[in-house]
């Protein structure tokens, strides 16, 4: 009786099934015995069959379904699902045809297979060999994709890190995952001074490229490829990239909805450290639609539009629109932050129609879209605005567009095909629909077993669709980065002179949010000074817009 008085109140005062469920060894979160089927989102059969025939779809017809299939025999049986794989795959099929476009300039198909080849064969000879575990700390360009490539080729275990991490962090993670190569570009340089292992900078790349004679390694059937989390409990963990035979369902439901095109652009914005720009990056690639990526659209907005320019702190949605004019962008993937930005853009400076007009999708991916962002961009744009939600562990769980989106603006959609969610409290008891409590997810994307309880709290309505309301954490997100308000304070009070210091979050109508510090000092200290130590230790996106000194 008292195992249907806990179903009775889990449900709300409606018994409506319970079953028990066995917990797989790998799932390291509590997965309650009672499970409400009113209280589990599902995609339903006509959904998953929409979204999948779409995703077909958006490939067969945008691209050559031949050539596509040439693609997927040799890439697959010789390089398995691997970055190598997204990289020669295309590289065989769309041949001359533009690959990517950065600061550089732009590069083919071919060439950048070429040259990913090279840059193996240079990191063969220098050491990178299976099982060889190589950190990649790149900024947003041509390089990134070569190195990540390049080491799936010599059999290695890649790990993809921001360049910007702050030195605690990034010394915890480079010894926990006993990482024994760093690939870096010149930002990371100071938050490596302590690392022990090999490092190779970025210049040096081409010097490797150009070495002739070696062999170019065959190897990436046993490569592994690791992402990082955002760190939302302790330092990011890695993340091994997990392959199952259902893991392409909700991969095509994104496909459809992003609408990626045959020769035309598609820029990513977000970052490609994480799982969401990469991919994005990776479908670009193999469809053969352009890749753009601009350092100054990336997350901190500092970066050079081309190469005639200097680095210089860029308004991120003038340089979203200034990039998607010059390069006909067709689909552009960014954070919410981002498309605030360009949306703010839109209403302050209301540029002249220009080629820009020619963007047909625009994806936001990670978090809450806010609904003034999302009227402002389809007014500009119509219908073009797709909002998913997922996480580096699980990746794309639910997504939103079109009429759903226009009917319920803050929402962030329901499950993709293969995917579930559903609400637990704290006790890991099902919650009935209306109900915050913490999102659990089960997706053939996830990492770390099929079902995991995130930290963020949410809710879905009678109709399935799920909204997100905060953290349970004391982590919040500013510009699209996780943000630990306790280690910013730890940071300030160990300064000399600093005897207590109190973080907080203030809202921000360019980021979303924006850290702010009162700390107390027994003299009067450089508010400069204690910037650039929340910047070395925890990175740019910790640091206080604001501090306030009160003497004590």
């Amino acid at each position: 009786m008292s195992f249907l008085r806990e179903v009775w109140d889990v449900t709300g005062g409606r018994i409506t099934c319970h079953v028990k469920k066995r917990v797989s060894s790998r799932d390291k979160l509590y997965v309650p015995a009672v499970t409400s089927i009113r209280s589990v989102v599902r995609p339903t059969f006509r959904e998953a069959g929409s979204q999948i025939v779409e995703g077909l779809r958006s490939f067969s017809v945008t691209t050559h379904p031949i050539k596509l299939g040439i693609m997927l025999a040799y890439a697959l049986p010789r390089h398995g699902m691997t970055p190598a794989a997204g990289i020669l795959g295309p590289a065989l099929t769309w041949g001359s045809a533009t690959a990517l476009i950065d600061h550089h300039g732009s590069l083919t198909y071919r060439q950048l297979g070429a040259a990913t080849e090279r840059l193996a064969a240079g990191l063969a000879a220098q050491g990178v060999g299976v099982g060889t575990r190589v950190g990649i700390m790149l900024d947003d360009d041509r390089f990134l994709l070569m190195a990540l490539g390049a080491v799936s080729l010599c059999g290695g275990h890649a790990w993809l890190i921001n360049p910007r991490m702050g030195s605690d962090e990034l010394q915890e993670c480079l010894h926990a995952d006993e990482i024994e190569m760093v690939v870096y570009s010149p930002v990371a340089i100071q938050a490596l001074a302590v690392f022990q292992g090999r490092r190779v900078p970025v210049n040096e790349l081409e010097q490797l490229m150009a070495q002739v004679g070696t062999r170019v390694p065959k190897n990436a059937k046993k490569a592994k490829f690791v992402m990082l989390t955002g760190g939302t409990t302790s330092a990011p963990q890695a993340i091994p990239i997990r392959r199952r035979v259902t893991a392409p369902l909700p991969a095509l439901a994104l496909a459809g909805a992003t609408g990626v095109r045959h020769g035309k652009p598609t820029l990513v914005c977000a970052p490609l450290f994480h799982g969401y720009g990469l991919s994005c990056a990776f479908l670009g690639m193999v469809a053969g639609s352009p890749v753009v990526m601009s350092s100054a659209c990336r997350v901190e907005g500092l970066g050079v539009l081309d190469k005639a320019t200097t680095t210089r702190r860029i308004d991120w949605g003038q340089a979203i629109y200034s990039v998607s004019c010059r390069e006909k962008v067709h689909t552009i993937f960014g954070v919410p932050a981002q498309l605030r930005a360009l949306a703010a853009y839109l209403e302050e400076s209301d540029p002249e129609i220009c080629d820009a007009e020619l963007v047909k999708h625009l994806v936001s991916g990670s978090d809450r879209l806010d609904e003034s962002t999302i009227y402002t961009l389809q007014r500009r744009w119509g219908p073009v605005v797709t909002n998913y939600y997922g996480t580096t562990e699980s990746g794309t769980v639910t997504m939103i567009r079109g009429q759903a989106l226009e009917s319920h603006p803050s929402s962030l959609g329901r499950p993709v095909a293969a995917s579930r969610i559903r609400i637990l409290d704290d006790r890991g008891h099902v919650q009935p629909r209306g109900v915050q409590g913490r999102i659990d997810i089960t997706s053939p994307l996830a990492s770390i077993g099929r079902s995991f309880t995130t930290s963020d709290i949410g809710w879905v309505d009678e109709e399935g669709y799920l909204y997100l309301e905060g953290r349970a954490d004391d982590k919040v997100k500013a510009g699209g980065e996780f943000i630990n308000l306790a280690k910013v304070e730890q940071v300030l009070t160990s300064i000399d002179g600093v005897e207590w210091a109190q973080a907080d979050m203030a809202v921000d109508p360019k980021y979303g949010y924006r850290v702010t510090a009162k700390v107390g000092t027994t003299q009067h200290i450089d508010e400069e000074d204690l910037r650039t130590a929340v910047r070395r230790h925890l990175g740019p996106p910790s640091v206080p817009t604001t501090i306030t000194q009160v003497p004590t």
